[in-house]
């Protein structure tokens, strides 16, 4: 429970550039242009900003390993995703980099087609679990998906089974996984908070740090991969409902149910105890058109036995949070 301040070098960085390059060699990804779409919390209009980086990659663009390719980050707050779209179809950009969040939002207002047609063909997922409906559909339209697992302070810690999904092949040429000996039932799984030993830790040692997140590791792959692979990721502790018997299970809140509900500038939900969970929320007006349905869904979100206390706000209060949280139990 307590911050820890990490340390790197330019060996971490060097490393961390190889290494998903020569991921990229085998995904076949390794010359495409790419674009990363990174959330901010507001942006003028219209809502995205859209830059070109450095075409050399740190070492290996200057030593001359890889061609250098073209980069793209995308920071996006409330933004119209079709008007988004329009600016980056004219850079034909193969590779897009979100959380499934994002993408959840373009597939609210676009088809998976009309992101073909605008470039993309290799979505690489982070910081999230994929939505069976929205992998579904991107795969549909002759996309390919990499999702992976990973952490700012160990880089690269899995990635998603091609044949198995929410199956994460362990990086173990980076790090060693180790479940902890406490189990947690999350949603009727019994689930493992996720301790990681980073193998190249130049300046800092991180020796069975614990990730925050629950899942199992299992010794082997379904698929055959001989390898300690991570299943049932279920994101953070502090992500999902405590109940007074020790059990948890997820609260989610799809970015497409609410964008079909509209009228949301800005939302964040606590858990305040083990049977109340507090939504505040910024509408467009004075949110007494979406008040009814946008309870009744948030209390499905919730299950029995959890009441959802709704509130509307002009602004909401994040204190000194660093990231904006859309759910966190206070009493995790």
């Amino acid at each position: 429970g307590t911050p820890v301040q990490f340390f790197v070098t330019d060996a971490n960085e060097n490393y961390n550039i190889v290494r998903t390059q020569m991921q990229s060699v085998l995904t076949g990804q390794v010359q495409l242009s790419r674009m990363r779409f990174r959330a901010e919390f507001s942006l003028p209009d219209p809502g995205f900003e859209l830059e070109q980086k450095e075409r050399a990659i740190g070492e290996t663009g200057r030593r001359g390993i890889f061609r250098p390719v073209d980069a793209f980050v995308v920071r996006y707050g409330h933004f119209k995703p079709r008007k988004l779209l329009k600016a980056i179809a004219k850079l034909q950009v193969p590779v897009w980099i979100s959380s499934p969040g994002f993408i959840e939002v373009m597939l609210s207002y676009l088809g998976a087609e009309d992101l073909h047609r605008a470039g993309l063909r290799h979505w690489l997922c982070m910081s999230g679990r994929i939505p069976d409906d929205v992998r579904a559909e991107i795969t549909s339209a002759n996309i390919e998906i990499h999702s992976s697992y990973s952490s700012e302070e160990i880089g690269s810690i899995g990635a998603e089974c091609r044949e198995h999904p929410h199956h994460y092949h362990v990086s173990a040429s980076n790090v060693v996984v180790h479940p902890s000996k406490e189990t947690i039932v999350h949603d009727g799984v019994t689930c493992n908070r996720i301790l990681v030993t980073h193998l190249h830790a130049y300046a800092t040692p991180l020796i069975k740090y614990d990730l925050g997140d629950l899942g199992r590791v299992l010794h082997r792959c379904p698929c055959g991969f001989d390898g300690q692979t991570i299943a049932d990721l279920a994101g953070r502790v502090s992500g999902s409902l405590v109940h007074a018997d020790g059990r948890r299970s997820a609260f989610i809140m799809q970015n497409r149910k609410l964008v079909e509900i509209g009228g949301i500038k800005q939302y964040r939900a606590r858990q305040v105890d083990y049977t109340k969970v507090i939504v505040d929320v910024v509408p467009e007006g004075d949110g007494s058109a979406i008040r009814e349905r946008l309870h009744s869904y948030l209390q499905t979100v919730a299950g029995p036995g959890i009441e959802v206390e709704l509130r509307f706000c002009e602004e909401i209060d994040w204190g000194g949070a660093a990231k904006r949280l859309g759910f966190r139990s206070e009493i995790a």
